[in-house]
């Protein structure tokens, strides 16, 4: 019986544990999306402000202006940039989409989402061709929507 109430107690020791362990990630994520925060709103331009981008590793802190375009992929999303190897994050583009939503950049598609100061060419049958060379689909009900959004930047 004393057996049985001390694995108990061990399991319900390990369960805190890791319920605290969690909480401290949490903890340590939500004061860095703080700092970033406050970093932020410094940044004169969208050139020096940075994103927080959950990683399989961590989290990479990358400047909204390297990225060219996030490309969503069966819940996960992969995100382009100007001078480095694509990213894999585990947040889908929805989340993405958020983050991004009011920092110039467009859902051009339900799987792209793309950084319109990285824009060299919109063609007629929709697709933008971007400063990285390559080409993303613009759906057709968003197109109309998209050139408006263009001529306004």
């Amino acid at each position: 019986r004393a057996d049985g109430e001390q694995a108990l107690r061990g399991v319900e020791d390990l369960v805190r544990a890791v319920s605290n362990v969690e909480s401290n990630i949490e903890d340590k994520t939500a004061l860095e999306k703080n700092r970033l925060l406050v970093e932020n709103l410094g940044a004169p331009s969208l050139h020096q402000k940075k994103v927080v981008i959950p990683t399989q590793d961590g989290l990479e802190f990358v400047r909204m202006s390297e990225i060219v375009f996030c490309e969503g992929t069966e819940g996960y999303t992969r995100i382009h940039f100007t001078d480095r190897k694509p990213l894999l994050s585990s947040h889908s583009i929805g989340y993405f989409n958020k983050l991004l939503e009011n920092q110039n950049f467009y859902l051009t598609h339900k799987s792209y989402l793309i950084n319109v100061s990285h824009v060299d060419k919109y063609l007629n049958e929709g697709y933008v061709i971007l400063t990285n060379r390559h080409n993303v689909p613009v759906s057709r009900n968003r197109r109309h929507d998209f050139l408006d959004f263009l001529k306004g930047n």
